[in-house]
């Protein structure tokens, strides 16, 4: 005997499919989307954390929103992802574009099957220029349009930059530190927070982006079934584009370890004004947290915490960074 109507057998596929999806999320075993990984980050300054780099090695794609603040640490990111992909759009469904960046040092772009940009590095590896990248990164640009997986994605470092009318699935930046996700139109607007020296108190944070493919050859139920929480909820599309309906936003939290008391008096015996001046020294040449504390005999803690300081408070003498350390 058939089942009465209104039952499961009755519903209609989309309601079926977000029934068992509901079902799925209650029972805490939400089914993973088959996609396309993209790791976002920002405001590394010079910190390459360990953890960041292992979630990067399980992406396609690295996104930076900026403030990288050396090119040894550019030079650990495009390490870390891989240094190379497919510039082709055909090839295994891989990004279109193929550089790190492109464009000049206003603004790039990048679009359609296997375009490639001008400045170095490897197409799975895309970065604008932010408020602490000197000169070194002067082939940088600072605003980047490009097509990833068939989603068009708009960066740039700081949020009053994004134009009114930007025309995108995804916008991408940093500068403050704060995790931010927000949707409108059919636009994800994600500020994946800082994932280097932290500042205060705040999150130490990074993004991973999960673009699904066709499921079963269907485009449609591709685009409006997402698999994980904190996405735009499933209705429809924005207009002509996709948008960034089925795109699953993962937000990651790093541990801190703080500086702990034992360590805090070790520093009051060892750190002196000179000491913290030359690391400043060496922070202006673009050395890194790792390079800095093996220089400077000192613990990779208490170094990212002057660094932190010194690039958050612009203009702040060692004096003053003592005083805030309590030292």
């Amino acid at each position: 005997m058939l089942a009465q109507r209104g039952s499961h057998f009755w519903k209609p596929r989309k309601a079926r499919l977000l029934h068992a999806l509901a079902c799925a999320r209650c029972a805490g075993m939400v089914a993973r989307v088959n996609g396309h990984r993209i790791a976002v980050i920002s405001d590394t300054h010079n910190l390459l954390r360990p953890e960041v780099a292992e979630v990067i090695k399980t992406c396609e794609v690295v996104l930076h929103g900026g403030d990288i603040s050396g090119p040894q640490t550019l030079e650990m990111i495009r390490g870390a992802c891989g240094g190379s992909v497919s510039s082709s759009a055909s090839d295994s469904g891989s990004a279109s574009g193929g550089s790190v960046c492109g464009g000049s040092s206003g603004s790039g772009k990048m679009s359609g099957s296997g375009a490639s940009g001008q400045v170095g590095g490897a197409g799975n590896f895309y970065v604008v220029r932010g408020n602490n990248d000197r000169d070194w990164a002067a082939d940088i640009p600072y605003t980047l349009e490009v097509t990833l997986f068939g989603r068009r994605f708009f960066m740039t470092h700081k949020k009053k930059d994004i134009p009114a009318n930007v025309d995108a699935d995804v916008v991408i930046y940093g500068h403050s530190h704060r995790y931010a996700q927000e949707y409108k139109d059919g636009t994800l607007f994600l500020n994946p927070g800082s994932c280097g020296p932290r500042r205060f108190n705040q999150a130490i944070t990074m993004a991973v982006l999960t673009i699904p493919d066709p499921v079963g050859g269907d485009s449609e139920d591709s685009e409006q079934f997402s698999s994980g929480g904190g996405n735009l909820p499933l209705e429809g599309k924005s207009g002509e584009r996709q948008g960034c309906y089925g795109i699953t936003v993962e937000k990651i939290e790093i541990p801190h370890s703080p500086l702990k008391t034992s360590a805090a008096v070790t520093a009051k015996e060892q750190v002196s004004a000179d000491l913290i001046r030359k690391i400043g020294s060496d922070l202006a040449k673009n050395r890194t947290v790792a390079e800095i504390a093996a220089r400077r005999g000192v613990s990779r803690e208490l170094t990212e915490q002057i660094v932190r300081l010194y690039v958050t408070h612009p203009g702040v003498t060692a004096e003053q960074i003592m005083s805030k350390m309590g030292l």
